[in-house]
């Protein structure tokens, strides 16, 4: 069995990873499962590539294991762009430590003047699989959904938007495993499966 570290702590993503890697002849490793005090690599905040390969460089350094971080931004086409790749921050607006609760408040006095009930948003990401200098394996997508202006159920810990978030086929709104929001639906599993066959 081969062993990846996943470069997060957010409950969120542990909760999407856990699941979609779930069934697979993983060992999986996660920040939090190291008695390690990490330090936060420092991003670039250019692209999500740049910051993807850079959170894999500085933990594969330290666990030296085969290291999986992804990067996202957060694009709302009615606010131009905004938040853009510093999604948690709102682009330096909000505190590095801002919680779910107060981030979601921020958003909704973002979009409450426009003047629609539904918004278009999308996450821009890339994944990064990390060995070496010289095996380094990259996925870049952007996934597209629909936004509403409140808060449509609780949202997932680390994840305010999930209570805002619906699939583009939002019939199914009201089906809360449908809309599981996490930053890659059931569609991507097999993109990320791929990658990982170059561990």
């Amino acid at each position: 069995m081969k062993t990846l570290f996943i470069a997060t702590s957010n409950p969120g993503k542990i909760k999407m990873f856990k699941e979609l890697l779930e069934g697979e002849d993983l060992s999986l490793k996660f920040i939090n499962d190291f008695d390690i005090n990490f330090e936060s690599p420092e991003e670039n905040w250019k692209t999500t590539r740049e910051n993807a390969l850079i959170k894999a460089k500085y933990y594969q350094s330290i666990v030296w294991i085969p290291v999986l971080s992804d990067d996202a931004g957060f694009e709302i086409e009615e606010l131009w762009g905004e938040p853009g790749i510093m999604a948690r921050r709102w682009w330096g607006t909000l505190p590095d430590n801002v919680s779910d609760e107060d981030w979601l408040n921020f958003y909704q006095n973002k979009v409450a003047h426009i003047n629609a009930d539904l918004l278009n948003g999308s996450f821009p990401f890339t994944r990064c699989l990390y060995k070496s200098e010289n095996e380094c394996f990259y996925q870049d997508d952007k996934i597209k959904f629909y936004l509403t202006k409140e808060p449509r159920r609780p949202y997932i810990a680390g994840w305010p938007i999930s209570s805002v978030r619906l699939l583009l086929d939002w019939r199914h709104e009201l089906d809360l495993d449908r809309n599981d929001p996490t930053l890659i639906n059931d569609a991507k599993k097999e993109w990320l499966i791929r990658l990982l066959k170059n561990l």
